[in-house]
């Protein structure tokens, strides 16, 4: 009996001993790992901000300044946010008992939700996203994370509204925020860790909008480099283009996004111009003009895109309003460029009206 419980003694101190090592190991492996992904980053001292390209651009930085890709984020204040804060117009109603409201406070303006009268929870608006032709939507921080808060303002209809892809009938205030969203709607945000659940951010390091250097590619080193030779003036600089994948203006003509936009000035409405784009390729002359052309008349060189780029419901960004059972959609100009007899059918009326008006 006595080497039986000198053998189960052994056997204890040696399983104790094996466990205490894995765990000191796991420890040391993962206090390795938070040191490789904490290390220091020294990409955000590569850019040098909009602000300084308008010393040698400063025309072009003026223009792209009111563009919505320049506007798609920024610091949420007073003067940023679309949606109105006054008592007969900054309510949100989800049911009879719960509503959240949206309040000017001492450290800020917040989304408030009320239930039965009492304060259940607030998310301050910390970053807008949107350029507000659509809408904006609002981004919370909770320390280094980033949350959407549940209502947007929704430009067509000029009001507050539920959040895309909310649920209708209560209000969320922890969708978590990722650097694939953020991609899209900013130059550059610093990411701190993305060991959790929610990725953590560098408040102090975040370029806000699509600007100069999200297509041209970091500047610092090119400003540097222009201060020591001011006499050299070739760029650079970096390119981005997206691409009209589906259309046959892209697959045949090698159309991309540069051909058709300016993206340092904010054309938004100006059809014509657009327009007079498509006739470099489809004019008269060309392979392959217009057959509308005869039809129409002078007129057809003024609206290309109304008949080859209708606007469509965006199946992303559909809200709530008051009150709705289904969704409102904004609507958004395809891309995909190609003939849609509906459309055409429908110019074609308005025009043969206009000109019946014109008699």
């Amino acid at each position: 009996m006595g080497g039986m419980g000198t053998y189960r003694r052994s056997t204890i101190i040696i399983t104790s001993m094996t466990v205490c090592i894995f765990l000191l190991t796991k420890c040391v492996n993962d206090s390795g790992n938070k040191v490789r992904k904490g290390k220091v980053n020294d990409d955000f001292k590569k850019f040098a901000g909009s602000e300084v390209c308008a010393n040698c651009h400063k025309d072009t930085y003026e223009k792209h300044i009111h563009t919505e890709h320049h506007l798609t984020s920024a610091i949420a204040n007073e003067k940023n946010i679309l949606g109105s804060f006054s008592s007969d117009a900054n309510l949100f109603p989800f049911d009879p008992f719960t509503n959240v409201t949206m309040e000017k406070r001492d450290s800020g303006f917040y989304q408030v939700e009320y239930r039965n009268g009492n304060e259940i929870r607030k998310g301050r608006f910390d970053i807008i996203i949107g350029s507000g032709r659509k809408g904006q939507s609002y981004l919370n921080w909770l320390k280094n994370r980033l949350v959407q808060l549940p209502i947007t303002y929704f430009s067509p209809a000029k009001q507050w509204s539920n959040s895309p892809g909310y649920y209708p009938n209560r209000p969320l205030f922890y969708r978590p925020i990722t650097s694939r969203c953020l991609e899209c709607h900013s130059t550059y945000f610093e990411k701190i860790s993305d060991t959790e659940r929610l990725e953590q951010f560098d408040h102090n390091k975040i370029i806000y909008g699509v600007d100069c250097e999200k297509c041209h590619g970091p500047a610092a080193a090119h400003v540097e480099f222009q201060k020591q030779n001011p006499e050299i003036k070739e760029a650079v600089h970096g390119n981005q283009l997206g691409l009209l994948s589906l259309s046959k203006c892209f697959t045949i003509g090698n159309v991309t996004c540069i051909n058709c936009h300016n993206i340092h000035e904010n054309e938004n409405g100006r059809t014509r111009i657009f327009s007079q784009r498509c006739q470099t390729c489809h004019s008269k002359g060309h392979e392959k003009s217009c057959k509308m052309t005869a039809i129409i008349g002078p007129a057809i060189t003024q609206n290309c895109i109304a008949c080859h780029m209708p606007k469509q419901p965006s199946q992303a960004i559909a809200v709530y309003l008051q009150g709705a059972n289904v969704p409102t959609s904004a609507l958004l100009r395809t891309h995909y460029i190609k003939v849609y007899p509906e459309e055409t059918k429908k110019n074609l009326s308005l025009t043969r009206l206009q000109k019946t008006k014109n008699r």
